[in-house]
């Protein structure tokens, strides 16, 4: 394909949009601090944060929800809570064994 006249417009304004939607999803993609996901403070227990996880895991688990849009935000926000109890649970055994 060779370039005319004016197509340098069409590819310029093509990777703005792109360069554009690239940073909204990246934005979308930045995660919460995992205490904020799971609801506790920075220095709870490891039994703390096992009630809390039990507790959303339950309000969130993608089966108890029956429309498609509403599954697949569930599916999401609970691989995020899964995430986020092993980040808090790994550093609070650490913090409370020591």
């Amino acid at each position: 394909y060779r370039m005319r006249r004016g197509d340098h417009r069409w590819v310029a304004c093509a990777l703005a949009a792109a360069a554009c939607l690239g940073l909204l999803a990246l934005a979308a993609a930045q995660h919460r601090p995992p205490s904020e996901v799971l609801g506790v403070s920075h220095d709870a227990t490891p039994q703390e944060l096992k009630k809390a996880y039990r507790k959303l895991s339950l309000q969130l688990h993608p089966d108890k929800h029956q429309q498609p849009e509403r599954k697949e935000w569930a599916e999401r926000q609970f691989i995020e809570l899964g995430r986020a109890y092993e980040a808090l649970l790994s550093a609070a055994i650490r913090k409370f064994s020591g």
